[in-house]
């Protein structure tokens, strides 16, 4: 079923490095750290979402990049672009992104 949905693929799919699909649960009550590409890490508590869904991350080249983030003239991308869906997904509890960088 995650082929018919549209936030299911990365936007950039031609441009994708790496994919993760992490499943997320309403049900539990325990903290879920889904690891994703690139060493990030997310961190949602109990009872931040009202309902099961997945999480899909996508590690694009910033190469292949579509421009959709608008830069200025003297503005370039010099790392990968993480993209984390699905899109407007809320939550009812604040959550953690960690997000390595050097």
């Amino acid at each position: 079923w995650m082929k018919n949905c549209a936030w299911a693929k990365p936007s950039l799919a031609n441009t994708t490095k790496r994919l993760a699909i992490r499943p997320l649960s309403a049900k539990t009550n325990n903290v879920q750290s889904l690891d994703l590409p690139a060493g990030c890490k997310l961190t949602i508590p109990p009872g931040a979402t009202y309902v099961d869904t997945s999480v899909i991350s996508a590690v694009l080249n910033p190469h292949g990049y579509d421009g959709r983030l608008a830069l200025e003239d003297d503005e370039l991308l010099v790392s990968d672009i993480i993209e984390i869906k699905p899109e407007g997904m809320a939550f009812s509890k604040p959550v953690k992104l960690q997000i390595p960088h050097s």
